[in-house]
């Protein structure tokens, strides 16, 4: 440190000489730790800025050498475009959408919650968050690359932008123009992305949502390369990042929430209809083993002779799993049930009832059963007055 009228300190960064007390370096615009001010900046700033010293670059060359993989480089900025009109374009776009849709869709309606919900607006609110969630994190991708972030914008164009960023060859463009082979190649296009920034390549493909918008509003930087116009904009970018952040997030859940709520009843109705398979899949299993037991004559009926008559007769069930294996059983109340064999037409017809105390099916052929036949438990007839039949075929017989 100098001592004169101040006192001096040399930056970090760039290694000129500050005011101790001033809140930024003038020549890099470092932020400097002294200030109370730059305290909660401090979270904001990269990790790796926080653990490396860091050094400025012009033309691309370092002035130290230095053999840190992790160094963070800066250097500036050409090619980028202008950071607050990229924001300012896009934010407005964005609400407009958003507002435009909101009174054009409600139109002379009384605005309300019921008739918000129930409109179109829940939709237009989540899907344009989700395409705004993917293109300006993309336009910030850009610009931390060093590219203009309206490049991100132009159709196709953005493809060779996006190869130049990712294997320093703009012609692979070309490829991820291609269909269906483009898509797959665009996939370890973006696995290659995230690695630029030090982020999981294989999260990124399943949770792209998540991570492109990590990519360009977090602070990580691409390559390890900081490009910066030379003008201290950390604390201006950072709450331009949070103010669209922010908005987007609250259209996207308010959106998401009215739509959930909007289906909650069709959501329980397909719940419900998921829940009446298990009923239809165990009668199916139930009926197969009828089949089998009828071919081969293994049961035995009170006061019934099959020898003589050869007509209607049921087969209880008390516990159905005791008889054929459906998965998951013991995690439900006892199903039971009884088939019964219709042979008066010369022809075995098949009918079933099935229950488990909470929902089942009354008495229906069984090529009628599905979904739609399920029933609550109390509505289903008791039929006492069946001449039951048991089977006494030893299990390994039947195969169960």
């Amino acid at each position: 440190m100098n001592q004169d009228n101040q006192v001096k300190m040399m930056c970090p960064r760039c290694g000129k000489e500050m005011n101790i007390n001033a809140r930024y370096c003038l020549q890099c615009g470092y932020l400097n730790p002294n200030d109370p001010a730059n305290k909660n900046m401090q979270k904001f700033i990269a990790p790796e800025e926080k653990k490396n010293t860091l050094y400025q670059v012009g033309s691309g060359q370092s002035i130290m050498q230095n053999n840190n993989s992790n160094q963070i480089v800066n250097s500036i900025a050409s090619n980028t475009g202008n950071k607050v009109l990229c924001f300012l374009v896009n934010y407005f776009i964005y609400m407009f959408i958003i507002i435009f849709s909101f009174f054009f869709i409600l139109g002379s309606k009384t605005i309300d919650f019921n008739a918000v919900r129930n409109s179109l607006f829940p939709y237009v609110a989540f899907v344009v968050s989700i395409i705004f969630l993917y293109v300006y994190p993309m336009e910030l991708v850009f610009m931390k690359a060093n590219k203009k972030w309206w490049y991100a914008l132009i159709p196709f164009f953005n493809l060779f932008i996006l190869s130049e960023i990712v294997y320093k060859k703009r012609w692979l463009g070309i490829i991820l123009s291609l269909p269906i082979i483009g898509q797959l190649f665009l996939i370890v296009t973006f696995y290659k992305l995230a690695e630029k920034f030090k982020y999981s390549g294989l999260l990124t493909i399943i949770f792209p949502i998540v991570f492109i918008p990590l990519m360009g509003f977090g602070s990580r930087l691409y390559e390890n390369t900081n490009y910066s116009s030379g003008e201290q904009t950390l604390e201006k970018d950072y709450k331009r990042k949070r103010l669209f952040f922010v908005s987007i997030m609250v259209f996207l859940i308010l959106g998401g929430v009215l739509i959930f709520w909007n289906n909650i009843i069709d959501i329980k109705s397909k719940a419900f209809r998921l829940n009446n398979y298990y009923y239809v899949f165990a009668s199916g299993l139930v009926v197969n083993k009828a089949k089998q037991i009828d071919k081969v004559n293994y049961f035995e009926c009170d006061s019934y002779d099959y020898n003589e008559n050869k007509g209607k007769y049921y087969i209880e069930y008390r516990d159905v799993s005791d008889f054929v294996y459906i998965p998951f059983h013991s995690y439900r109340d006892i199903l039971s049930a009884y088939v019964v064999v219709d042979n008066t037409s010369g022809s075995s017809k098949y009918y079933i009832s099935l229950g488990d105390g909470t929902y089942g099916f009354p008495e229906t052929l069984y090529e009628d059963v599905n979904a739609d036949t399920i029933v609550p438990y109390e509505s289903i007839p008791n039929r006492s007055d069946i001449n039951n039949c048991r089977i006494v075929a030893p299990k390994s017989t039947l195969g169960y």
